[in-house]
């Protein structure tokens, strides 16, 4: 999609939603999803990610989704750390700060780019 095009769609989208200031007051989405799929299909048996309560906040790069794979458990992403936490101070497991991804974009003439 030609980026005019792109930014057209989004202000539209925005204008549509309240505009611009309106969603400048936002601090947190939140939304109750089934997280599935093919790759879901490929590493869980059970989808323990159904019917989940995900958090985008809006200010900064932070999401967590509840419950996540049992009760008792939700995620908590940040570009500083990735946890799984348990409710009730029953502790933690974490990586700080998660891996970095390499991406890589493929051009015309098949080289990579970093």
């Amino acid at each position: 999609m030609p980026t005019k095009t792109a930014d057209k769609v989004v202000r539209q989208a925005l204008e549509a939603q309240g505009g611009l200031e309106s969603w400048q007051r936002v601090a947190f989405v939140t939304a109750t999803v089934d997280l599935n799929g093919v790759a879901w299909e490929a590493k869980t048996r059970d989808h323990p990610l159904s019917r989940v309560r995900v958090t985008v906040e809006t200010g900064d790069q932070r999401v967590s989704i509840t419950p996540f794979g049992h009760r008792g458990r939700r995620s908590s992403y940040s570009p500083a750390l990735a946890a799984v936490l348990l409710d009730e101070g029953r502790g933690s497991r974490a990586n700080a700060p998660p891996r970095r991804v390499r991406h890589r974009r493929r051009t015309r003439h098949g080289t990579n780019c970093r």
